[in-house]
């Protein structure tokens, strides 16, 4: 990541659920459901907070990473067996955000299966692009993620 990079600086603002494994004293902000009276967090609580405060706080050991439904098992299953199929466009940095969950995890197997996806899904669109036509570009630009367009 380069600091500069304006495509990392929002793929860390994405959301990502996390809960906390102790409790959170002044951190109520971040419960969708706080009242002003509740400064703290309870132990157990979930939400959603963007990746650079959940990784800082997974680091230090404050809270579990939930891993989004996007990167579930089940979502890794239906990638394996058809990568071109499911439209990633409404996760625009779903390959960064992969990334960064497999490297503070150290799930091996999220990391090939990105890698392999994004292989696949790289050489559909190389295919693609050799018969263009222009009423194709809506059907690929509402299929791909932002880094999968901007390549």
């Amino acid at each position: 990541m380069s600091y500069y990079d304006i495509d990392s600086i929002l793929a860390e603002e994405e959301k990502l659920p996390i809960q906390f494994i102790v409790e959170a004293k002044y951190l109520g902000q971040f419960s969708p459901n706080s009242t002003d009276d509740s400064l703290h967090l309870k132990e157990g609580t979930k939400v959603d907070c963007q990746y650079w405060l959940a990784s800082q706080l997974w680091i230090h050991s404050y809270c579990e990473l939930l891993i989004p439904l996007q990167y579930s098992q089940q979502f890794q299953q239906k990638l394996k067996a058809g990568p071109n199929e499911i439209p990633l466009n409404s996760f625009p940095f779903y390959y960064d955000i992969g990334l960064y969950i497999s490297n503070l995890s150290e799930d091996e197997r999220l990391n090939n299966i990105l890698l392999e996806t994004f292989a696949e899904r790289y050489k559909q669109l190389i295919s693609k692009s050799y018969n263009w036509q222009n009423n194709q570009f809506t059907e690929l630009n509402n299929h791909y993620c932002t880094i999968e367009k901007d390549r």
